[in-house]
């Protein structure tokens, strides 16, 4: 799938692509390209190794292997010996998370797609199809006219190896602070399962300064009508639209729009902590409901004040109907998404760079923290972060271990008990064996 995107005011990407060895080909890069960095885009699936970088082999795939749709035979010669190995392939056939997994099972460290074109890539976006899960290694696309160069290199059956080194640039902070941005929907199910795993590592990170957007999209038609009729997925007469989630009439695109306005109205009455509370909770109760009932009672049961949320939202109306008149928050949150051309959904932007990679909290985590300077690494980012844990798991480990516990205590019970009636007969046996020889020896006494 071919999806371009102008990204605004974000930065194109993290990552680079240089040539470290042989010296003729670098020079080669370097009179082509500024700093001899090959422009690309890398791909928004993976565990790209953020505020590092990554130097290997290339091994440039035999012309049969190249679109690299089957599984790929293994590396062979001296690049199998190398300690990284970096896979050239050609795009085409099959979806790009494919041919990343081909190479990852022949144990490469990352893949250079070769576009099929000479069409402009540094805005090009290598989507997960889906099948995506579980990649490890980061990926990228370059031209096709860079990509030939390093087939035409090869041809001519040099044995110097070529080593590439891959670039997993950060935006630093230049305080002790680092901007973080989602864009999502609350109608995502994928975002919010995100939100609901980040929250644990969000909330003990006060150096994060943390920010929700809300994806909306405009009829055109309702707009060349003057937004003047009402419609069933948008609010303020058509300005500000959501796709209906379920295909259904139980859930409208309009019930999205509405909590979407409502969680920006919790963010801006509370604090980031209580934010995501309510997304937790919301999650958990609502997320096949949508009704105000379920969200009123969601703020109530993390200890946010309806009233203020229902001010918040009142004061956004630019008059008195909510599904007529234009909405204030509403407006900006469009401005900022055509202003940023957000290209995908959800979305996650770190010091005005676009997140690419697999939304998982420890990927995540590790660009947020790659993107503090050495002096203002926050504690959590020094150790080893991990995933927070399936409560349902913990809570099944937590009763076995209870359940073991308890027949313990009742194994050491009886085990004593049998010890203790041992003891008593033995005392008993004593007792009565000294009174009995008693009783001899003074029978004998009074027959003498």
């Amino acid at each position: 799938m071919r999806f371009f995107a102008f990204l605004g005011l974000l930065g194109l990407s993290f990552g680079s692509i240089t040539v470290f060895a042989p010296s003729d080909l670098q020079k080669i890069f370097q009179d082509k390209h500024n700093k001899g960095i090959i422009p690309s885009s890398m791909g928004n699936f993976g565990n790209p190794p953020y505020g590092s970088f990554l130097t290997g082999q290339l091994v440039i795939e035999e012309k049969k292997h190249r679109t690299a749709c089957d599984p790929l035979p293994p590396i062979q010669g001296e690049s199998s010996n190398s300690g990284s190995q970096i896979v050239m392939v050609d795009r085409g056939d099959c979806a790009f998370v494919v041919k990343v997994r081909n190479a990852q099972n022949i144990g490469a460290k990352a893949v250079i797609i070769v576009n099929d074109d000479d069409s402009d890539i540094t805005d090009f976006i290598m989507t997960d199809n889906g099948a995506g899960g579980n990649l490890d290694i980061p990926a990228f696309i370059i031209s096709q006219e860079d990509g030939n160069l390093f087939y035409d290199y090869k041809k001519d059956e040099r044995m110097t190896n070529i080593i590439l080194c891959l670039g997993f640039e950060v935006n630093k902070s230049t305080k002790n602070e680092v901007s973080v941005t989602i864009w999502l929907q609350s109608s995502s199910d994928f975002a919010m399962t995100f939100l609901n795993d980040f929250s644990s590592f969000a909330i003990l990170m006060p150096q994060m300064k943390f920010t929700p957007h809300y994806l909306v999209w405009e009829c055109h038609v309702c707009k060349q009508q003057n937004f003047v009729n009402a419609q069933e997925e948008c609010i303020s007469g058509g300005r500000y639209c959501s796709y209906d989630p379920d295909g259904y009439e139980s859930i409208k695109g309009q019930d999205v729009v509405l909590e979407d306005l409502t969680e920006l109205c919790v963010f801006n009455v509370s604090n980031t902590r209580k934010w995501f509370s309510y997304i937790s909770e919301f999650y958990k109760n609502c997320y096949l409901d949508f009704s105000r009932t379920c969200s009123d009672k969601a703020l109530k049961t993390v200890g946010i004040s309806k009233s203020s949320v229902d001010k918040c939202i009142k004061n956004s109306i630019e008059g008195n109907d909510l599904l007529m008149n234009d909405n204030r928050i509403m407006r900006n949150e469009l401005a900022l998404w055509n202003e940023e051309m957000i290209p995908f959904n959800p979305a996650i932007v770190i010091n005005s760079m676009l997140y690419r990679g697999d939304l998982e909290v420890a990927a995540v985590s590790k660009a947020i923290c790659a993107s503090f300077t050495i002096e203002n690494i926050p504690d959590i980012c020094r150790g080893k972060i991990k995933e927070p844990e399936d409560k349902s798991t913990s809570n099944w480990w937590i009763i076995v271990l209870l359940i073991l516990a308890i027949a313990l205590v009742i194994s050491i019970l009886v085990v004593y008990r049998i010890w203790l009636n041992k003891e008593l007969k033995h005392d008993v046996r004593l007792k009565v064996g000294a009174e009995v020889a008693q009783y001899f020896q003074m029978a004998d006494l009074e027959k003498r």
